[in-house]
């Protein structure tokens, strides 16, 4: 009689676990449903909105403009547009990872190549801020990830650096080939951020985010991805910071055989 009520309370323990589990589960799906609806809803909604405004009213008066004043309008559809494909991209991958879709493909590259790539991409973004960016990497350094998602991980970290860093400041991207991993960090002489802000600036229930240097909006979407795009390749990321200073965000990737 004894051992059936002990076997009945270890079934009734490990339902209990389950329920426990499950519940967890489903506080989490609605916590991502909510904040994916919040972003399409306001932060989506506005950019899209005020791509179309711009749009229309270059076409309401194309013919009475100037050249001059026709290239202001474009580059500004141009910069609307990027920064919503930025947090099309981001909110895509953020949702695959969440429902558990995203599929990562880590194999050895060389790391030094995929940087470039991103520098490439962003080169056009700080040159219209007047930020200087720093970067060189010479040496053959390999690693072991999933190129799309580094790609991310990068131009996520280097547009944050951008956002918060005022016109003619400095943002380095800068390689250190480590003896079992190669650490990329991107350091940046802007605002800097609080004690308070720097200790939850990875959790995803703190939804951190603060306006850039030129009042940009920003989801905290992106942080979020980075950690978790991270953790994917099997490496680190965390942030150091300092009010007034600058920031620097470094992250790790593992060798082949580690």
């Amino acid at each position: 009689m004894e051992t059936q009520i002990i076997e009945k309370d270890k079934v009734i323990e490990t339902l209990r676990e389950k329920v426990q589990k499950l519940t967890e589960e489903l506080k989490q799906t609605n916590a991502t449903r909510d904040k994916l609806f919040s972003i399409i809803g306001h932060d989506l909604r506005g950019p899209m909105g005020n791509l179309t405004l711009l749009i229309e009213t270059l076409l309401e008066s194309f013919d009475k403009r100037e050249k001059k004043e026709i290239k202001e309008l474009l580059d500004l559809i141009l910069k609307s547009s990027s920064a919503t494909s930025h947090l099309l991209d981001n909110l895509l991958y953020w949702a695959k990872s969440n429902l558990n879709q995203l599929k990562i493909n880590p194999a050895q590259n060389k790391i030094c190549g995929v940087l470039h790539e991103t520098c490439n991409f962003i080169d056009s973004f700080y040159k219209e801020k007047r930020i200087l960016l720093k970067f060189n990497c010479d040496i053959p350094v390999t690693a072991v990830f999933d190129e799309d998602t580094i790609k991310i991980v990068v131009r996520n970290l280097m547009m944050n650096a951008m956002k918060y860093t005022d016109e003619k400041g400095k943002v380095e991207l800068i390689v250190n080939d480590k003896e079992k991993h190669v650490e990329i960090s991107v350091r940046d002489n802007g605002r800097g951020i609080s004690g308070e802000h720097l200790a939850n600036i990875f959790d995803s229930g703190q939804n951190f985010s603060t306006a850039g240097i030129s009042g940009e909006k920003g989801t905290g979407l992106g942080l979020l991805l980075c950690k978790e795009f991270i953790e994917l390749n099997r490496g680190k990321l965390w942030a150091e910071s300092e009010p007034g200073k600058g920031s620097s965000f470094t992250f790790t990737l593992p060798k082949a055989g580690d």
